[in-house]
């Protein structure tokens, strides 16, 4: 059995296995790179960087290839930074983007991502509605309201 081969996977998308030298270069002759519509960041950010980064999407775009991935920081990040958030449907994606919150797209589906972001990116209207869900998401999974729910928890068990 080899496991390079992936011919028989029906999810499987070579355009997910594009090498970044690749994505940046066609990025680069679309002329994403320098109207800075597409930034490639290979380098680990800070908390307040990542946050800044965010915070200036127009759209978040985690597409995890795991369906077994349980959690993702940078998606909980993006939605209290209000952005639009577009996924593959892993666990915590499931939960944290249901009703309307994020855009799902199937697990290795190119396609499906990339028309995914640009409906998103060709209807600011759809893009605000996606920034308020997110936000008002986001507004539960503050410290300050999550103490607040452990305090009720532990005050209804006295």
């Amino acid at each position: 059995n080899n496991t390079d081969n992936h011919h028989d996977d029906p999810n499987y998308s070579p355009h997910l296995h594009v090498p970044a030298s690749r994505r940046k270069k066609k990025a680069s002759e679309l002329g994403l790179v320098q109207r800075g519509a597409v930034v490639f960041n290979n380098e680990f950010s800070g908390y307040d960087a990542l946050l800044m980064k965010l915070e200036a999407a127009a759209v978040y775009v985690n597409p995890y290839t795991d369906v077994t991935q349980s959690v993702s920081g940078t998606v909980a990040m993006a939605l209290a930074a209000g952005a639009a958030v577009v996924s593959t449907p892993y666990p915590y994606a499931l939960e944290a983007l249901a009703g309307g919150v994020g855009v799902f797209v199937p697990f290795r589906d190119s396609d499906a991502l990339a028309r995914a972001i640009t409906a998103l990116l060709s209807d600011p209207t759809r893009i605000v509605q996606h920034n308020r869900r997110a936000w008002a998401y986001a507004r539960n999974m503050t410290w300050q309201l999550v103490a607040q729910q452990h305090l009720d928890v532990a005050s209804a068990m006295r």
